[in-house]
């Protein structure tokens, strides 16, 4: 009898030590979760859960585009129909060579990332054009020209300078975006050619050149200087300008005001 008592008491124990280990298994599990929600909303403030967080995203995205590589298609019913509502790339060459160097362009595309972000244009950059559309837009002495120059390989390359999440904020081939190269998810495309002196226009994307090299911002951040996502880069060039954006889009939970400058 005393032995089948000691057995239960010992069964007992290790069901009390199961349910334990059990609880705190949840637990830490309910911390991360409300760690990484918190690094969402106030981002900076917890470094380990900044960490965890950005990688979760990448590696999300990047899986999520790896399944829409192989012809799944991930997006909401008006992007099923990918050939009748995409712009290939022979499509939209005779658009790119009516645009001056230094024009503002916003995108729309079908990957399922862009159904996170809210408003119709999700991507935005500069487009710095072929060689031939720089030289005409600046002249070969100008000090843009120089600086631009030497990321062209064959001089008939349709560049654009913008922060994207593999490559961050880079000089790049237009074809590198919205997989251009391949099967095309893009869907529209704008421009806006700022109306100021090419002086002025020239020292803005100088000022946009001197952030290469820096990683996305997947916190979309203005307070991080390491970092910068695709529209904060326009922000920013313009702000050295002296202008000063006063209103955002909300982007999920945060919504950034700007003082009024113009």
């Amino acid at each position: 009898m005393q032995d089948l008592i000691n057995t239960l008491s010992v069964m007992k124990l290790q069901h009390i030590g199961k349910r334990n280990i059990l609880t705190v298994i949840i637990l830490f599990f309910a911390i991360g979760i409300v760690a990484i929600y918190f690094s969402f909303l106030f981002p900076g403030k917890l470094q380990y859960a900044d960490r965890v967080r950005i990688n979760l995203m990448e590696n999300t995205i990047y899986a999520l585009e790896e399944f829409e590589k192989a012809g799944q298609r991930l997006t909401l019913t008006n992007f099923y129909d990918r050939k009748s509502s995409t712009l290939t790339y022979n499509e939209l060459v005779p658009y790119l060579n009516n645009i001056q160097s230094g024009t503002i362009f916003f995108i729309s595309h079908g990957k399922i990332v862009s159904n996170l972000i809210p408003g119709n244009w999700t991507h935005a950059g500069f487009y710095l054009g072929t060689k031939k559309q720089l030289q005409t837009k600046f002249g070969s002495s100008s000090t843009i020209y120089k600086l631009v120059e030497n990321f062209y390989q064959t001089g008939e390359e349709y560049l654009i300078i913008d922060s994207s999440l593999k490559k961050g904020c880079a000089v790049r081939d237009i074809l590198d975006m919205a997989a251009l190269e391949s099967e095309s998810t893009l869907r529209s495309m704008i421009c806006f050619e700022p109306k100021i002196g090419q002086a002025q226009l020239q020292y803005i994307l100088q000022s946009t050149l001197a952030e290469t090299g820096k990683k996305y911002d997947l916190s979309f951040s203005m307070n991080d200087s390491s970092k910068i996502y695709c529209t904060e880069l326009i922000n920013d060039a313009f702000q050295s300008f002296g202008i000063v954006f006063y209103r955002r889009t909300p982007i999920f939970f945060e919504i950034y005001y700007y003082r009024k400058t113009w």
